[in-house]
């Protein structure tokens, strides 16, 4: 019992660091906000009225559906969720699907939790 517990929290933290990884993270020299560039995905700051940018503001902006979809924490969350799901399968009597739902919903929580922002 306790092994299936502790499988399914690191599972749900997985889900939450690949989650983050994928929407938020730079990555290595920055190589992940280049790939989301080349995916038509934008980081837009917000700015003051002096037109002066304000630190910690912003937002994704898309130019299509792949790049709305890779840009949203709650989507990767759930694609995340669902294939980690799949990939664990640890052992907990339940869906697939039903696991996958629960670690997205554990790693919205987190993110809520701890207020994490892009870099």
């Amino acid at each position: 019992m306790l092994r299936e517990v502790i499988c399914f929290i690191a599972a749900a933290v997985a889900v939450f660091r690949l989650s983050l990884l994928v929407v938020d993270d730079p990555g290595p020299f920055e190589a992940l906000d280049r790939l989301r560039e080349r995916l038509g995905i934008f980081w837009v700051y917000d700015f003051n009225a002096q037109r002066e940018h304000i630190p910690g503001t912003g937002q994704w902006v898309s130019e299509n559906a792949l790049g709305e979809t890779l840009s949203c924490f709650w989507c990767v969350s759930l694609l995340a969720g669902s294939l980690i799901a799949l990939a664990t399968r640890c052992e907990i009597d339940a869906p697939w699907l039903l696991v996958g739902l629960a670690h997205s919903g554990i790693s919205i929580l987190l993110r809520k939790r701890f207020k994490v922002e892009r870099y």
